[in-house]
């Protein structure tokens, strides 16, 4: 191999090794596209509260998870203000991403997380221990404010993650949440908080 390379004229050679070494390096670090600048962008001035900070190294989880696990178990509206305000944060961190860069975001696991642990949270606060009493009651504590970003974080898994994944992520509710199996399936969807009709809250 190596006797062949010498045989090969100068300018050959000289060509070859540039062709080579641009291969290398586009192959090792592939020219970004608009969309993988945003997802940057993104993932930027997500930092901490999405993925760890290297500035903070003591820090174990983001704050995200944090704020999540205190409202998880504090179950009240002190509780989970901080987290829900960071969730709208991350809404809002999202319109800096195009929406046919929307399969990026789609692929990005710390959001997926954030969005799907979020609706799913907001579900069983709204239900409780037991279903609620009536249908009117199917927001439970959550004021307006919260239900707003209940249905910004349902517009957001449609739009990105796709209808059918939400219907399919909802359906699992007939079964999980407290005495929803024992209900009739009219009677468990009116006292959930998917049947909230978003369009006053947008």
């Amino acid at each position: 191999m190596l006797e062949w390379l010498k045989s090969l004229p100068k300018t050959t050679f000289v060509a070859l090794v540039l062709t080579v070494g641009v291969l290398y390096i586009v192959l090792s670090d592939p020219p970004k596209n608009i969309c993988d600048a945003q997802l940057d962008q993104f993932n930027k001035v997500s930092l901490g509260l999405l993925s760890l900070n290297p500035k903070q190294p003591s820090r174990k989880v983001t704050h995200f998870q944090e704020l999540f696990e205190i409202c998880k178990t504090t179950k009240s509206p002190g509780g989970c203000y901080e987290l829900f305000a960071s969730v709208k944060q991350i809404i809002k961190n999202t319109h800096a991403v195009a929406p046919e860069c929307n399969s990026k975001l789609a692929g990005h696991a710390a959001f997926g997380s954030a969005v799907w642990s979020t609706l799913d949270l907001m579900a069983r606060l709204a239900w409780g221990e037991h279903p609620p009493s009536l249908p009117g009651q199917k927001q439970g504590w959550l004021d307006p404010a919260d239900l707003n970003l209940y249905c910004s974080l349902k517009n957001i898994s449609v739009n990105i993650f796709g209808k059918e994944r939400f219907d399919s992520f909802q359906e699992g509710y007939f079964q999980s949440l407290p005495e929803a199996a024992r209900m009739a399936r009219n009677d468990a969807w009116s006292r959930m908080l998917f049947s909230v009709n978003c369009a006053g809250f947008q």
